[in-house]
């Protein structure tokens, strides 16, 4: 150390976490849309960084990251669902984001892979792109979710008629589709042609192969094939996962 030189014992946290920083905010803040789930890449590498840099710490640094650590353990428990070890992973996304079908996106992106080949394309009708992720299997759509065409604004018409185009044209092997208003987001002034003309290509090109009925916080039937197609369902929160039906001509996209 040269002479008027200190040493400054963050200089190492400052090398890690300025970077991580710059990043977990870049990835907030993609799309201006700040829901919570988006923190959690954030809080996570603040976290684990604060306890590796914790030990060496003396005198005020370290009152300072201990009244850190004390804050944070107040705050998650004032919510309690953030600490997993009260619940199991399913329960706290029930009651971090109620019926919101996160706890059943895998098992729908099993079915996908293990029913697809790599190359095949699947359509995802709503706004769950982690289905996407986790079956890996591509899009059919341009878009990876739907809320943006259910706003009221100049281009979501033209959305949902790309929507509709690109659906037809790849002819998906699945196609998913999510009733779960918050998967949507369907408003007083939301235009409703995707719906429409969903309902009709489902109806004359697929073929019904799998329902998870959400029927309580708790509780979600699921059903595959004949039992599929012979399920009442009893909720109205559902995710049913059609099947091309082979050998039958798709129209032209008429949009």
């Amino acid at each position: 150390m040269t002479p008027g030189s200190h040493h400054d014992p963050l200089q190492p946290a400052r090398r890690h976490l300025i970077p991580g920083t710059l990043a977990g905010a870049a990835a907030v803040c993609a799309g201006f849309m700040f829901r919570g789930q988006y923190f959690i890449l954030l809080a996570g590498f603040a976290w684990e960084k604060l306890l590796g840099f914790l030990a060496p710490l003396s005198g005020k640094l370290r009152l300072a990251a201990a009244t850190t650590i004390a804050a944070t353990a107040f705050g998650a428990l004032l919510e309690p669902f953030l600490l997993g070890m009260l619940r199991t992973p399913n329960q706290i996304c029930r009651v971090a984001y109620g019926m919101n079908p996160f706890p059943e996106a895998p098992v729908v992106a099993q079915y996908l892979r293990e029913h697809t080949k790599p190359h095949d394309r699947v359509a995802v009708l709503g706004s769950e792109p982690e289905i996407y992720f986790l079956a890996d299997r591509r899009p059919a759509s341009p878009y990876l979710y739907v809320y943006e065409m259910m706003k009221p604004h100049s281009r979501a018409r033209q959305m949902q008629e790309e929507t509709i185009r690109s659906i037809a044209t790849a002819r998906p092997t699945f196609l998913v589709v999510v009733d779960v208003p918050t998967s949507w987001g369907i408003g007083r002034d939301s235009g409703l042609a995707l719906l429409s003309w969903l309902d009709a290509f489902t109806r004359n090109h697929y073929t019904l192969e799998g329902v998870l009925d959400l029927v309580t916080e708790d509780r979600t039937i699921v059903r595959w094939g004949e039992a599929a197609r012979a399920h009442q369902t009893q909720s109205p929160y559902t995710i049913r996962i059609y099947k091309r039906t082979n050998g039958q001509a798709f129209p032209k996209p008429e949009t």
